[in-house]
């Protein structure tokens, strides 16, 4: 399976103002490596996310490894912060 075209239509977490929208970047992203890009919910980038608050961060990173499968076998990137390595 080639993961690109698995998350290319990307998802999101929460609701309203609060809404995070996990976009891939398909340039930077292979079959070792995924990385997703943050934006708000008008698809505004958002600040990279090593800024964000760590309870924030925490929550965010903690959704997008529930969402990309575990049988994927590489790193998961959120903006410029590694949120898995297997």
């Amino acid at each position: 399976m080639k993961w690109t075209e698995k998350y290319k239509c990307g998802f999101s977490n929460g609701s309203n103002f609060e809404s995070v929208e996990f976009l891939l970047d398909v340039e930077n992203s292979n079959e070792t490596k995924l990385f997703f890009k943050a934006y708000d919910a008008n698809l505004c980038p958002l600040p990279d996310a090593s800024t964000w608050s760590k309870k924030w961060l925490k929550k965010q990173v903690k959704f997008l490894n529930t969402v990309v499968s575990k049988d994927f076998i590489g790193e998961v990137w959120l903006d410029d912060v590694l949120a898995r390595s297997v």
